[in-house]
């Protein structure tokens, strides 16, 4: 290395990326899960179609936690977390859409409502950037003074 400063590469951005949109997921489809809620029927993925129509609070805080720990332990910035927290969702009923055109007939709708559940991401992200900037403050940076 002859000491300049590498740029990240694709892959160091699309990893963690990928991470958030499993984990996105996780958080969505965890409440229903654990509660042992019944499945509706679906051409492809009934337990996306349950957990999306069931939202609950929890999977909300969870997309928020997500959101934070995402912010504190990436460098991506927040307004690339949040959408990747919820990727795989527009994803999931795009490709049902597509298998069965009966379903999704409201998939303007469908997709501002996945928007809206980017919010809580998006806070989360801000806040966890927020701290990771506080708590990694160089050795020596000080505070400017109040005049």
């Amino acid at each position: 290395m002859d000491g300049t400063p590498q740029r990240p590469g694709r892959m160091t951005s699309l990893l963690p990326l990928a991470a958030i949109a499993v984990g996105g997921l996780l958080c969505v489809i965890a409440p229903t899960l654990v509660a042992g809620t019944k499945l509706m029927d679906a051409p492809l993925f009934p337990l996306i179609r349950t957990s999306v129509e069931g939202l609950s609070w929890v999977a909300i805080v969870l997309l928020c936690l997500l959101g934070l720990a995402s912010g504190m332990l990436t460098r991506l910035s927040p307004f690339a977390i949040a959408p990747a927290s919820v990727a795989v969702l527009p994803v999931a009923a795009i490709t049902e859409m597509v298998v069965d055109t009966s379903t999704h007939n409201l998939i303007p709708f469908e997709l501002v409502m996945y928007l809206f559940m980017t919010i809580p991401a998006l806070c989360g992200a801000m806040l966890g950037r927020f701290l990771s900037l506080r708590i990694h403050r160089p050795p020596g940076a000080r505070e400017l003074p109040h005049t």
